[in-house]
């Protein structure tokens, strides 16, 4: 959520969102995805942490796969580097996603960690309705 609110704060050549929607965060649809799994279908959620999935790929998508029933194959960790047409009308939005080809694990901060300010009350109120 923080990092959605940060982008909607910075504008990419003038040509991307310098506004943020809660409606546009997916709590929503995140909720109605829960439900349905949980109530409808009587199933788990699976959940796995981002930072373990950039640090570990391979392991971090077999045991999901494992876990929903698919098999794993190498194309869930590597990929072509390619600007798809429907994330061009957002410039900026999707530039190292693009030029990706799998998981990086992320560089080690160093030093004390900067506390970011709070939420803005739209932020935190998207938040607290899902």
């Amino acid at each position: 959520m923080r990092s959605f609110w940060k982008v909607s704060e910075k504008s990419h050549d003038g040509d991307s969102s310098t506004y943020f929607d809660s409606d546009e965060a997916g709590f929503r649809e995140i909720a109605e995805i829960f439900k349905v799994v949980t109530e409808d279908l009587g199933q788990s959620v699976v959940l796995f942490d981002a930072d373990d999935l950039m640090a570990k790929p391979e392991q971090v998508m077999a045991a999901f796969c494992e876990a929903v029933g698919l098999a794993p194959n190498d194309e869930m960790t590597t990929w072509k580097a390619e600007m798809p047409e429907a994330w061009k009308k957002w410039p900026g939005w999707h530039d190292d996603a693009a030029k990706s080809t799998g998981f990086v694990k992320a560089a080690p901060r160093s030093g004390p960690q900067k506390v970011e300010d709070p939420l803005p009350d739209v932020v935190a109120k998207a938040i607290e309705d899902w």
